[in-house]
C-alpha cells in the first residue's frame, strides 16, 4: 500500500511539480498514511522535505 502511494507522489512530482497544490496534498496524506501504519521512521523524513514548498499555504 504504501509504495503504490509513493508511485503516484511520484507520478504527480513528475507532471504537476513539487510545489503544485495537488502535490503537496498528495504528499500530505501519504506521510500520515504511513504514520497511521505504524512507519513512523519514514513519515518525518517525508515531512521536512515537503515543508519549504507548503510554508507559504500556511
Amino acid at each position: 500500500m504504501a509504495a503504490l502511494g509513493l508511485a503516484g507522489l511520484a507520478v504527480r512530482t513528475r507532471v504537476l511539480g513539487p510545489e503544485h497544490p495537488d502535490t503537496l496534498t498528495t504528499r500530505f496524506h501519504w506521510v500520515r498514511a504511513i504514520g497511521e501504519m505504524g512507519h513512523y521512521a519514514e513519515a518525518p523524513t517525508t515531512l521536512i522535505r515537503s515543508s519549504p514548498a507548503m510554508s507559504w499555504r500556511a
